[in-house]
This record gives C-alpha cells, sequence and structure tokens, in this order.
C-alpha cells in the first residue's frame, strides 16, 4: 500500500507455490489497482499477465498500462473456471421460458486425472421466495473439460413480468461417484 502519492513505488516480492507447467501454459496472473480511501476503495484498473511468457530463472521488469476491467471476453482470454453456451427464449403463446444448456468449453479440471464429470443444475428463483426455486440437471458427461450437452429445460406456466423478476442461476458440477460433487463454477 502507497499512501498519498500518485507514482508511487511498490517494492514488494509475491510467491505462488504449486504453479505447474499446464498452469504456466495456459494461465495467468490479474493484478488489479485501486485507490483507498478510509471507507471506499476506488477501481483504478488492472492487467492480466500471461505466465506463458515469463521466462524461467530470470528476473524480468515488465512497464504495462493498466487497462478496464476484463470479463474474459475471447477465446484467448480463458477463463479459469470455463465457459458455457446458452439459449433463451419466452413464448407469450404458451407463457413457458426455455432454457437450452448447447455445450461448455474449458472447464476447471477438478480431478487428479486432470479431466471432469461435468453436470449442469439450474435454479430459477426470486429474492423474495428464495424456497421458491425451480430446479433441473443436465446429464452428467463423462471425463471432459468441454461437454455437449445439447438439452433443453422449460419453465412452464410463467408470466413474463413475474419472470423478470426472476433470477436464473446456472451452476457446473464434477459429479464424484461416492463423494460430494465439486464446485466449478456458475
Amino acid at each position: 500500500m502507497i499512501d498519498k502519492r500518485i507514482n508511487g513505488d511498490i517494492n514488494e516480492t509475491l510467491v505462488y507455490d504449486g504453479v505447474s507447467l499446464d498452469d504456466i501454459n495456459y494461465k495467468s496472473v490479474k493484478f488489479l489497482v485501486y485507490d483507498k480511501d478510509s471507507s471506499v476503495n476506488h477501481f483504478l484498473g488492472e492487467y492480466r499477465f500471461k505466465l506463458s511468457t515469463i521466462q524461467s530463472d530470470q528476473y524480468q521488469i515488465y512497464s504495462v498500462y493498466l487497462q478496464n476491467k476484463t470479463d474474459c471476453e475471447n477465446d484467448e482470454d480463458i477463463n479459469e473456471r470455463g465457459k458455457i453456451l446458452i439459449s433463451l427464449m419466452y413464448s407469450n403463446e404458451t407463457s413457458n421460458f426455455h432454457v437450452k444448456i448447447k455445450r461448455a468449453c474449458y472447464l476447471l479440471p477438478i480431478d487428479t486425472d486432470r479431466k471432469s464429470n461435468p453436470y449442469c443444475q439450474l435454479c430459477l428463483f426470486s429474492f423474495d421466495h428464495v424456497s421458491n426455486k425451480l430446479n433441473f440437471k443436465t446429464d452428467i458427461k463423462n471425463q471432459t473439460l468441454n461437454p455437449q450437452f445439447n438439452q433443453e429445460f422449460i419453465y412452464k406456466n410463467i408470466q413474463l413480468k413475474k419472470l423478470i423478476k426472476k433470477t436464473l442461476q446456472i451452476t457446473v458440477y464434477d459429479k464424484d461417484f461416492g463423494k460430494k460433487d465439486n464446485f466449478i463454477g456458475n
């Protein structure tokens, strides 16, 4: 932390233990810079640094420009937990809300063999009635980080004015047979 300076020097060393060769090839470190006030932190910018650009056993100095917040928008910048492709449709004629889980890619490997047995759980709920959840699950896709689901789920007889007050949460889990399923992301 730098106190009351615009161009302060930060001279800190951060050590990350347990970084694998796969991590170096595919992951990035994201640096976020904030202005700390007494009551709130203000975001100033961020920089995503690909680990694959680091040369081993050498200290290197980088001068980089901070960027606006990113949300891993392109395939080169792989989100650490993966991506999911869905399609949504509301039918005025039937008052049904259609959710299709098409596929996922770049999922976080959970098991020791660097694979997962992913499935998705869908919950449609409103915050004022948390107990009023409607749930569906996709089939489990074994030993893959890029599952093809192609499954459609229909929430029936929901008026549009009620639907827009609800939240659709899609959570991806790794099915562990005989143990509790592992959270991958949502």
